[in-house]
């Protein structure tokens, strides 16, 4: 393959971006199961800690995985890691989560239809707002 000038190849073994699939499936999984329980048992209170926790769960795997990472954004075909999907949790009651105005929660990660089939490549969010680079 050939190599860019900052040292990364355009293709990554795909058992490596099989295991990161697997472990970012695993953060998620273990997140969702966090926030479903939390809802239930601790819906009266800031959950900071565990969001600290899980970013800092993938910050580690972005750092670990970064030439995976790094393939689907230099490489021309259709990239297998990151699908360009939004997937969004918690209150929406301003709109944010995207979803339409009849939603104003999200208790699981639901998909965020994007018009046109526009591709997402980064997003911002905040306490009142959502924001996609298409």
């Amino acid at each position: 393959s050939k190599r860019k000038a900052d040292g990364f190849t355009n293709e990554v073994p795909s058992a490596r971006v099989a295991q990161f699939n697997e472990d970012v499936k695993s953060l998620n999984n273990q997140f969702a199961s966090w926030v479903e329980r939390n809802r239930l048992i601790n819906s009266n209170v800031l959950w900071d800690a565990g969001l600290r926790d899980y970013l800092k769960h993938s910050e580690k795997l972005k750092k670990e995985y970064d030439d995976v990472l790094r393939s689907t954004l230099t490489s021309s075909a259709e990239p297998t890691v990151t699908s360009g999907r939004v997937y969004v949790v918690g209150q929406g009651d301003m709109g944010q989560l995207g979803l339409g105005e009849d939603f104003c929660e999200a208790l699981r990660p639901a998909s965020v239809l994007m018009p046109g089939g526009l591709r997402v490549l980064q997003v911002s969010c905040g306490g009142m707002h959502s924001l996609c680079v298409t």
